[in-house]
């Protein structure tokens, strides 16, 4: 049994064309940097973007969710509070129209949704199983240091 996601792997990451309307230029640059890196070794799969509180990461995680949505791959967003998830969902739909679906306690995400914003909570036990190992193009962990 495992509890780890595995990237699709006949998908490819998204282009680095990044347009988030609203965003700062710092935000665009942190993001589209971020981006190239991810698109230069996509063997290496992951990046890790930091930035300071107040600095608009939920900002730089709408405008990723919504460049991979359309290039027709899907996205999970991980957050360890409910404030985080809440905000993570807000953002995303203002930033471009990107519903998200919520996988948390009561609440259920579908597997249609192109979106998911999730509990580590939720997601540590039985219901990880419930999404196919390889149903995210993007895995976002906001305040990974947690």
């Amino acid at each position: 049994m495992s509890t780890a996601f595995d990237l699709a792997p006949d998908l490819q990451p998204a282009p680095p064309h990044i347009e988030v309307p609203g965003a700062r230029p710092y935000q665009r640059d942190m993001l589209r940097d971020t981006m190239e890196a991810f698109a230069e070794d996509p063997a290496l799969r992951g990046q890790l973007l930091v930035s300071a509180t107040g600095t608009g990461k939920t900002v730089m995680m709408g405008g990723a969710a919504r460049t991979f949505v359309e290039d027709r791959q899907r996205v999970l967003m991980l957050a360890h509070r409910d404030e985080l998830l809440t905000q993570g969902i807000e953002k995303f739909k203002r930033l471009g129209g990107v519903e998200a679906g919520l996988e948390k306690a009561e609440s259920h995400a579908s597997l249609e949704d192109n979106v998911v914003v999730a509990s580590v909570q939720t997601l540590r036990g039985m219901r990880l199983q419930g999404w196919p190992r390889n149903h995210f193009g993007l895995v976002m962990i906001d305040e990974a240091h947690r």
